[in-house]
């Protein structure tokens, strides 16, 4: 299924989630991490209740070693909180979970990972 986003909801649209005028106009690359990130986290849609189970999820992934890479920079990392909050309003066609789905599914991949590299070596 294709991943679908809307942020037409977000305030300050303009200066939040784009970069540069004119033909040179591009997506904020936080603005393209957090729309991808929707799947690893498994909300679809950023609001002011929801901003702290992002978090969460983000820094539980992140232990795991699924980080989100920044687009246009060297390094690994997740939006922040700020960068979160700035984009409340932004949604996806991603179905929104529960915690406990969500710690359930993460469980389940991580046995199948487990279970592939045992049997490969």
């Amino acid at each position: 299924m294709a991943l679908h986003w809307n942020l037409t909801d977000i305030k300050n649209l303009k200066d939040v989630c784009w970069v540069n005028e004119g033909d040179e106009r591009s997506l904020n690359p936080i603005t393209e991490a957090i729309i991808w990130s929707t799947i690893v986290v498994q909300i679809g849609k950023i609001t002011e209740k929801n901003v702290d189970e992002w978090v969460w999820r983000l820094y539980y992934t992140s232990k795991l070693g699924r980080g989100k890479l920044i687009p246009d920079t060297d390094r690994y990392r997740n939006p922040t909180r700020d960068e979160l909050m700035l984009h409340i309003g932004l949604s996806t066609n991603v179905s929104t979970i529960s915690r406990r789905e969500f710690c359930s599914r993460i469980a389940s991949s991580l046995k199948q990972d487990a279970d592939w590299y045992t049997a490969k070596n």
